[in-house]
């Protein structure tokens, strides 16, 4: 009997080093296997991002470092610098050259501006809507009419923006600033954008608003830092860390001041990231991974298909998953939003921004046209501020608004032009003049 159990003892034994030499096998095969794609787009910065901050209850503070002009610059896929520009960040962290207040001074009116990458303009030296407000505070007859001293335009616009992160939290922000305006400048692509469904849930304020320094000290969102440089990752789900199969590097890195990047540097830390995420994914991972596999349910993908970073159009914002859903249902719940934020701010303002390729037909508008279709029958207006640019002049004017060939956000020219055409719808529904024939020919000239 005893000679029964040794000899138990000893299979036992016996197969559990072979798994052991099995699993650590199979994981050294996988981690030598994977191939790395290091062709992709990045752009890096030097202030640091924060954001997992938006959601906050009573935060009024955006993503980026406040107080400094931050520098972006743009790599192409084989790691040559393409662009280089610098975006004015205020005592908020906001992209503007105009400091905000929570406070609002008795004759200000405010308008606050939500949307995507296009309305925050870090992709150029212009922001928009600091043009927008230029030209307001320029109007003399306008400020009379409203019985101000002065417009401000509080640029909310946050990188990678979807229509639920425009109602909340940056709708719920645009209230804690006394917003008397809101304007929600959006592109098909936010339609299809995900980030939460619950939008409509919101979170009781406090009574004493957060401080800037509380808020920030939430800390950043995941990264994992790779010869000094801070490589974001992108999340699709919880939980948000290196060793989620669903979080890949993002396009958008954080290269503190004093380390300036070379192509072999770029390089090296595209590598050095993916081995460091399959080192948490398969020589750290607490999952049987050889068994899953032999039982036809691999943890882990086919090693011959590469670690990749998500095609970015635009930059991207961290902790957005892709659309998964029907256009039909990204179409209900854009609408949704709209008729969330006008129970929030009862003036509110709907620009649809044009890009680049709508604009030639070489990315068809049918969602678009729908869309705005539907808000229609819902009251909703929906402006396409194509009809306020110099459209008439042609693909060669089209192309010197946007930072083609690098990207299809708006160049500083682009800026200026959009600025001042926002201003004149702006100021049309203030003064609440608008007919039917001027609409068609407000263009600029």
């Amino acid at each position: 009997m005893k000679a029964g159990w040794r000899e138990w003892l000893l299979v036992m034994t016996s197969l559990a080093v072979g798994y052991m030499f099995l699993e650590v096998g199979y994981r050294a095969y996988l981690y030598y296997s994977y191939a790395i794609e290091t062709q992709y787009r990045v752009t890096t910065t030097n202030a640091r991002m924060y954001p997992q901050i938006g959601g906050i209850p009573g935060n009024i503070v955006g993503e980026y470092e406040p107080s400094r002009m931050m520098t972006l610059r743009l790599y192409e896929k084989d790691n040559r610098l393409l662009r280089e520009n610098q975006a004015p960040i205020n005592n908020l962290g906001w992209v503007s050259r105009i400091n905000y207040s929570r406070t609002k001074p008795s004759r200000e009116y405010r308008i606050a501006i939500v949307g995507d990458s296009m309305t925050a303009s870090a992709n150029n030296n212009l922001p928009w809507p600091d043009v927008v407000q230029r030209h307001l505070n320029a109007d003399s007859e306008l400020l009379a009419r409203l019985g101000v001293d002065h417009i401000s335009v509080i640029n909310l616009g946050v990188i990678g923006a979807s229509m639920q992160y425009m109602a909340n939290p940056l709708s719920l922000i645009a209230r804690r600033f006394s917003a008397d305006m809101i304007v929600v400048n959006f592109i098909v692509e936010d339609l299809r954008r995900r980030h939460s469904d619950y939008f409509a849930n919101i979170p009781q304020d406090p009574l004493s608003p957060p401080s800037d320094e509380e808020v920030r000290a939430v800390g950043l969102g995941p990264h994992i830092t790779i010869n000094g440089v801070d490589v974001g990752l992108n999340c699709a789900s919880w939980p948000f860390k290196p060793s989620n199969p669903t979080c890949q590097p993002s396009a958008v890195w954080y290269v503190p001041p004093e380390i300036q990047l070379d192509a072999n540097d770029l390089l090296a830390v595209k590598q050095k990231a993916a081995r460091e995420l399959l080192w948490y994914r398969l020589i750290l991972s607490t999952e049987p991974l050889a068994l899953m596999e032999v039982i036809g349910r691999p943890v882990i993908p086919n090693p011959r298909r590469p670690l990749v970073v998500k095609k970015l159009v635009e930059l991207e914002r961290p902790f957005i998953p892709p659309g998964i859903i029907s256009a039909e249902e990204d179409e209900k719940v854009a609408l949704d939003v709209l008729q969330f934020i006008r129970t929030l701010h009862k003036n509110m303002l709907i620009l649809h921004n044009p890009v680049y390729w709508y604009m030639t037909g070489e990315r068809p508008t049918p969602m678009l046209d729908k869309f705005i279709g539907l808000a229609k029958q819902a009251n909703i207006e929906i402006v396409r501020m194509e009809k306020y640019l110099p459209f008439e002049k042609g693909e060669p004017e089209w192309r010197r608004w946007y930072n083609l060939p690098q990207d299809g956000h708006w160049s500083d020219y682009g800026a200026e032009l959009y600025g001042e055409a926002v201003y004149r719808v702006i100021r049309d529904k203030l003064t609440d003049d608008v007919s039917p024939s001027r609409k068609q020919t407000a263009t600029l000239k």
